[in-house]
């Protein structure tokens, strides 16, 4: 709906503006009657085929596409009968009506030959005992921070809200099911990934001044760690986790640690998934 608007201003009155919501609510005909005769008003006629049944324009917008139709300045326009703005303002208000039906095709299409009337010449045009709502639509020219005009769109309620609903059961029947989670194929990815292991003699708490003033060749006492025996620690998504203890050796003439207790439980059921 906005965006029907919007391009509207664009194309048919030659504003690019933004359109926002200003405000929606259930009127009754005799409401409706009198805000469309505050404004510039127009009834859809054959009444009672669509869910857009009249729209109203304000006087500020007519101005504007009067001025800009005729080359005039706007203050030679602000002084014309209202009567001759209408009848300036007939065909865009139904090029409006055509870009709302396409875009929100709430109620029975329209004809190709429908027309918008002045609703003083049709008495009586919204008395069809159907509720309405009356929704604003604000225009923004560019940058400003107060309306430029607005748009009013008085709609059957009971076919727009049929759209609406429609719209709903339709997105909710294109939206994807989340793929079934492969667990099997997720713990064979975890076991092929690859995981640090760091072997630890011992722990040194020092303070932030005595980490800063080590030197080369300065000996720091391990007066906690074990001779030989080792703690080995792995970097798992959690953190650095401990997963068993081992001692210093040598394999194939290289440097080499050997385990020397099982891996332990809480490590094993993280890699593993379970």
């Amino acid at each position: 709906m906005l965006d029907a608007c919007e391009t509207w201003s664009n194309d048919v009155l030659g504003f690019e503006m933004k359109a926002q919501l200003g405000g929606r609510r259930q009127v009754t005909v005799k409401e409706a009657q009198s805000r469309i005769r505050e404004k510039f008003g127009y009834v859809c006629l054959p009444s009672g085929i669509g869910g857009l049944r009249a729209i109203s324009l304000s006087a500020d917008l007519a101005e504007r596409f009067v001025a800009r139709r005729l080359k005039e300045d706007l203050s030679h326009i602000e002084i014309a009968p209202p009567l001759f703005l209408r009848l300036m303002c007939d065909k865009p208000m139904r090029r409006l009506m055509e870009g709302l039906a396409q875009d929100v095709p709430a109620g029975t299409p329209l004809p190709d030959d429908f027309m918008v009337a002045d609703p003083a010449g049709v008495p009586g045009g919204l008395d069809d005992g159907n509720a309405l709502i009356a929704i604003t639509v604000n225009l923004f020219a560019k940058g400003a921070l107060e309306p430029t005009g607005n748009v009013q769109l008085y709609y059957n309620l009971e076919p727009l809200v049929a759209h609406a609903e429609q719209l709903k059961a339709t997105r909710v029947e294109t939206v994807k099911p989340r793929a079934a989670v492969n667990k099997t194929g997720l713990i064979k990815s975890i076991r092929c990934s690859n995981i640090g292991l760091d072997a630890v003699l011992a722990k040194l708490n020092l303070s932030v001044a005595d980490c800063s003033g080590l030197k080369v060749g300065q000996i720091v006492p391990l007066d906690d760690a074990e001779s030989g025996k080792l703690y080995v620690h792995a970097e798992t998504l959690t953190g650095s986790a401990e997963i068993g203890s081992a001692e210093l050796g040598n394999w194939k003439g290289q440097r080499a640690i050997k385990l020397t207790s099982p891996l332990r439980e809480s490590f094993i059921q993280e890699i593993s998934g379970a």
